[in-house]
């Protein structure tokens, strides 16, 4: 397995420049909300500091996703088609207008959201650690514990069992956190889950830089744009 992680490291240094340059963005972002206003992640992580829960979170994603990019199927990015790429980020737009159309029926809380301009820092560097831990972290854990116990199987097999169950984690997280109406708990659901599997078949396909795009553009829609008209749209 060591040497596998060295093999990829070796032979990707530029994505993992890429990506070590992300983290330490999103890094950089944190330390300075956390210094302007130490109380915006504590709705997500509690007392945990965030800036620690993001050196935490990038070292835990980076020994993943090495031993992720050892299966062959996950890469940081893989260069592809720029039009088959764009069909993915707007088939990700989908996603975040049901959630708005969910919104303008049922009306969800007005504290939803992180407010304009700080939500401009803090989602993205909340979605690097959401990316982490719903997705890279139990994906991880669960590949390695397929493909010990069955072996004989076909991996691309192992690898879309453990998709189609990854992607269950954050949308059933979402609905036993928030008190919805029976439709829109379900309409919540099904949309997160399928938004979810969206990204992990980017993850697969294009690697996870682009896997992180689809979120930005998820998050930039639904909490950053929509999250300031419906301020005063709503209330």
């Amino acid at each position: 397995m060591l040497k596998k992680i060295k093999a990829v490291l070796v032979l990707q240094k530029k994505e993992w420049k890429t990506l070590f340059l992300l983290w330490i963005t999103v890094l950089g972002m944190t330390a300075i909300l956390n210094c302007s206003n130490a109380f915006l992640f504590k709705r997500f992580i509690g007392q945990i500091n965030p800036v620690i829960a993001m050196v935490f979170s990038g070292i835990v994603g980076f020994f993943l996703l090495s031993i992720l990019s050892t299966m062959e199927c996950f890469v940081i990015i893989k260069k592809a088609n720029l039009k088959a790429t764009i069909r993915y980020f707007l088939l990700v737009i989908v996603f975040p207008i049901i959630a708005i159309l969910v919104d303008l029926k049922m009306v969800f809380s007005a504290d939803i959201n992180i407010l304009f301009p700080e939500s401009l820092l803090f989602y993205p560097t909340i979605a690097f650690l959401v990316e982490i831990l719903f997705h890279i972290l139990p994906l991880s854990v669960l590949l390695l514990m397929l493909n010990s116990i069955f072996k004989k199987e076909n991996q691309q097999k192992r690898i879309w069992v453990a998709l189609l169950l990854v992607a269950l984690l954050e949308p059933t997280f979402q609905i036993l956190m928030d008190d919805y109406l029976i439709w829109a708990m379900w309409l919540t659901w099904i949309n997160l889950y399928l938004f979810n599997l969206t990204q992990l078949l980017v993850f697969k396909k294009y690697g996870f830089i682009p896997m992180y795009i689809c979120r930005l553009v998820y998050y930039l829609i639904w909490h950053i744009i929509w999250g300031y008209f419906r301020l005063e749209l709503l209330f």
